[in-house]
């Protein structure tokens, strides 16, 4: 028995090694799983909405829910508040932020109960990044189909607006080009948009990104159209979204003091199986090792892990045999 022992140990020993080598090591954690940083502010408890700024390296961020003495947050790329500005402009429930060309905007367009006769976007010039209480005006909005409830802003090339209604029939609708304060302003819809939007952000490839709870979705603005999907981690009502400073990814956050920000792959960069080509009859190809495409090594996997568990029984029937 004790000298069979090693030969049954070399099978199991060289079936995981054939894995080993075809699959690699082990993957480390995606970017899914990388937290960039957390939710410390004791005023900011139900962030809402998330802005990129790179004029000033932070991110814009406001408390969800109605507020008499409302007020945008700048944070850090480490969670740290670098700034609070304060608009004083009651509203009813602030649900995005967005930032663009030296301006702020906040988006008190939270309806749940579908409500509202019409919703309003603000927006404050950033003076400097420190705490201070700056002046704002405001458009209001009205939708062409009665009311909405809505958590996301865009904002387009030229700051082109846009709104992301959540719940029954959900749509995207554009706002004028030039809206005015004198009046309301009518939206028009022009897209169907994916159930269950919380917020969303234009990318600095043109592109569009919306997230729901549980996904990323990626859209071209041209058509709407859906052109890659990403599964988000597990988070606390999550309610943010907005590309990272260096444009290469995203960050996408729950509610709640000590919630994570997670820094996730945008849904185009996420890898996905290419098809193997097939062989022209009579060829040869220069390589004759077969090609494995990354990310879809199921099949491999499968035929590997049947390998070690023949080269298993083969090794134990052998030693009960002997």
């Amino acid at each position: 028995m004790r000298d069979r022992l090693p030969r049954w140990a070399a099978a199991v020993a060289c079936a995981v090694l054939a894995v080993w080598v075809v699959l690699g090591p082990v993957p480390s954690a995606s970017a899914a799983d990388e937290v960039a940083f957390t939710w410390s502010d004791p005023r900011l408890a139900t962030p809402a909405g998330l802005a990129r700024d790179t004029d000033h390296g932070v991110y814009w961020v406001a408390n969800s829910g109605r507020s008499a003495t409302t007020a945008v947050y700048a944070v850090r790329p480490d969670g740290r508040t670098a700034a609070r500005l304060v608009l004083n402009i009651p509203t009813t429930a602030v649900e995005a932020v967005g930032y663009q060309t030296g301006r702020v905007f906040l988006a008190d367009i939270g309806d749940p109960n579908r409500t509202r006769t019409q919703i309003a976007v603000s927006f404050a010039t950033v003076p400097s990044l420190a705490d201070a209480t700056v002046t704002y005006r405001s458009w209001d909005f009205t939708y062409p189909d009665g009311a909405h409830d809505a958590e996301a802003l865009l904002l387009g090339p030229g700051t082109q607006i846009y709104v992301v209604t959540k719940g029954a029939s959900p749509g995207i609708y554009k706002a004028p080009a030039q809206p005015v304060a004198t009046k309301a302003n009518a939206l028009t819809r022009v897209a169907d948009a994916p159930a269950g939007v919380t917020d969303g952000t234009f990318l600095p490839s043109g592109r569009v990104a919306l997230r729901t709870a549980t996904e990323v979705l990626e859209l071209d603005p041209a058509t709407w159209e859906t052109v890659a999907t990403s599964t988000l981690p597990t988070q606390q009502n999550g309610k943010t979204l907005a590309p990272t400073l260096d444009g290469a990814a995203l960050l996408a956050g729950g509610q709640g003091i000590g919630t994570p920000v997670h820094k996730v792959a945008l849904p185009s960069a996420v890898a996905t199986a290419t098809p193997t080509p097939t062989p022209t009859p009579g060829a040869q190809s220069s390589d004759s090792q077969p090609v494995i495409e990354e990310g879809d090594r199921s099949g491999t996997l499968v035929a590997l892990v049947a390998a070690a568990l023949v080269a298993v029984a083969a090794g134990a029937y052998t030693l009960v045999r002997r």
